[in-house]
């Protein structure tokens, strides 16, 4: 396909946005992560999703004709990848598993949802089954503190464990419950990446340079920094591609070899333009 030019949307977000905006390269193919669905101003023909929750297929749908550059509907397809493995990402299986019953009931009575499978009767439907599942799970999004008798829930709710009456509206704790409360977990490791400026910041951070400013070098570096799960961590760290820069501060990047800018973190070293495994 010499007239079309393929993206990977990772961590190279603003390169690759800035690069398919330009419209240069004519027929443009993009292959995304999740991060697409926030907010990203781009438009496309076509839209080939990956099945998960109705959420994110709709938000990825958003991205189809965004700006009506067809006068005609664009089309939209959902596809359910036979060996695709979710075993980490639970949020997502449950997801899937919700929409999978909706297209079922869907393809069995499309007038209960007013031949709409966006249609707000549609969704209502999926949170209903989402709901459902997760009904199952004691505890789930309760977020569990370690060695206490209390959730970060509990805390934001009733808060039974406050002592005193004399607060009775609002009696949550907040304070208690943000210093608890991590998006991520406590689990996930944040490594600067080697790639563009991160390259300079990791020479900067590794060096004993005593003019550098090591909270200014740390500040620029969330750009090109990436969280990396447990799974991901142990894997990276069997080929020895986590490194601590410095011993005075907590900060690791990833060995040169192991980030790649059109797929992003790999987990076998790249040698020369190819993937070694």
């Amino acid at each position: 396909m010499p007239d079309r030019k393929t993206f990977l949307f990772f961590n190279c977000l603003l390169d690759g946005m800035h690069t398919i905006k330009e419209g240069k390269q004519g027929t443009v193919i993009c292959i995304s992560t999740q991060v697409i669905e926030a907010g990203v101003d781009i438009s496309f023909e076509m839209v080939i999703r990956f099945m998960a929750g109705m959420d994110s297929i709709v938000q990825a749908a958003g991205r189809c004709n965004r700006n009506h550059e067809s006068d005609s509907i664009r089309p939209v397809y959902m596809i359910n990848c036979m060996d695709e493995n979710l075993n980490y990402l639970h949020d997502i299986q449950r997801g899937k598993d919700a929409t999978i019953q909706l297209l079922y009931e869907y393809e069995q009575f499309p007038g209960k949802f007013d031949s709409e499978v966006s249609s707000k009767k549609a969704i209502d439907t999926y949170y209903r089954y989402l709901y459902q599942a997760m009904r199952k799970l004691k505890g789930y999004q309760d977020n569990l503190i370690p060695n206490k008798s209390y959730t970060v829930f509990s805390l934001l709710s009733r808060n039974e464990k406050m002592p005193g009456k004399e607060y009775q509206l609002l009696k949550q704790a907040f304070r208690l419950a943000g210093k608890y409360f991590s998006i991520f977990g406590d689990d996930t490791l944040d490594v600067i990446v080697p790639y563009k400026k991160g390259k300079e910041i990791i020479a900067d951070l590794c060096s004993e340079n005593v003019e550098l400013n090591p909270m200014e070098l740390l500040r620029e570096a969330r750009n090109y920094t990436v969280t990396l799960y447990p799974y991901q961590k142990k894997a990276l760290e069997s080929r020895n591609a986590i490194i601590r820069m410095s011993n005075n501060l907590d900060v690791y990047c990833l060995a040169e070899g192991f980030y790649e800018p059109d797929t992003g973190v790999v987990f076998d070293e790249q040698k020369n333009g190819y993937l070694r495994v």
